[in-house]
């Protein structure tokens, strides 16, 4: 036998005997650790809506890996909310949750196409004469969001907003962790469908078309609920609602501009 058939040999049994004593070694799947935190918070979550509910407990998840530790993770329903934010009783400023107020909680804002955050951020509007749970005060900002109200021509509009966005940007009276954003799969002919009028309920499917065919099947991942076109809450019904009542004014399909 010559040495390279001895090599050949030797080889597949230093391989086994390697993973043999491995064991004894103490060999671990390594895990990485939370760092201790550096405070405590507590969460205050709605239970309402399936996808809010993955973020917030995936934010308890990931807090703690960044040395925020969580106290208490608070998941329920409006109810028990609204006495700790909007409807606090006072004294104000709102306080800690361990003293009747909140730390963090976790709220889905949803903006029509002209963004109005009046009573919202503004100064006049803390709790409890608006929604200004964040207790937020900026005179900058009221400044701005007077222009922004007040003005008339689009391209003043823009450049207030945008200002308005640049103060939330730098102060971070909130903290946003998801931007969602709308998928519509469709067959290939199909054409005039604006998925941002869609979304914002303001697109009715007359201006849609499917090229060689006469009838168009929309499918909905919600059963429709409330039939009263000032009384839904779902946007799935309003949706279905905005084919039956049309309003008096439209916007461009495409420029998306009152017509």
């Amino acid at each position: 036998m010559n040495k390279k058939d001895i090599r050949r040999m030797l080889l597949p049994a230093a391989l086994i005997l390697t993973m043999a004593i491995a064991p004894m070694f103490g060999v671990k799947n390594a895990t990485a650790a939370n760092p201790d935190p550096f405070f405590d918070i507590s969460l205050l979550a709605p239970n309402t809506n399936p996808a809010r509910n993955q973020w917030a407990t995936l934010m308890t998840e990931q807090l703690p890996k960044i040395g925020i530790g969580i106290d208490t993770f608070d998941h329920t329903g409006w109810a028990q909310i609204s006495p700790r934010t909007w409807s606090h009783p006072g004294p104000y400023p709102i306080p800690t949750y361990a003293e009747g107020g909140f730390d963090i909680l976790f709220v889905g804002w949803s903006w029509g196409l002209d963004w109005d955050p009046t009573g919202l951020f503004d100064c006049e509007s803390w709790t409890p004469d608006g929604d200004n749970f964040y207790q937020y005060c900026s005179e900058d900002f009221d400044a701005a969001l007077s222009s922004y109200s007040q003005a008339f021509l689009v391209a003043d509009r823009i450049t207030y907003a945008e200002q308005m966005q640049q103060i939330l940007y730098d102060d971070l009276p909130a903290l946003c962790i998801i931007y969602p954003r709308s998928l519509y799969p469709m067959a290939e002919g199909v054409s005039g469908m604006d998925g941002l009028l869609w979304a914002s309920v303001y697109q009715p499917m007359e201006q849609w078309s499917v090229e060689g065919e006469t009838e168009l099947h929309y499918a909905t991942p919600a059963d429709f609920v409330d039939f009263h076109i000032l009384l839904y809450e779902s946007v799935y019904d309003a949706q279905w609602l905005r084919q039956i009542y049309n309003g008096l004014l439209e916007r461009e399909n495409g420029t998306r501009e009152w017509i």
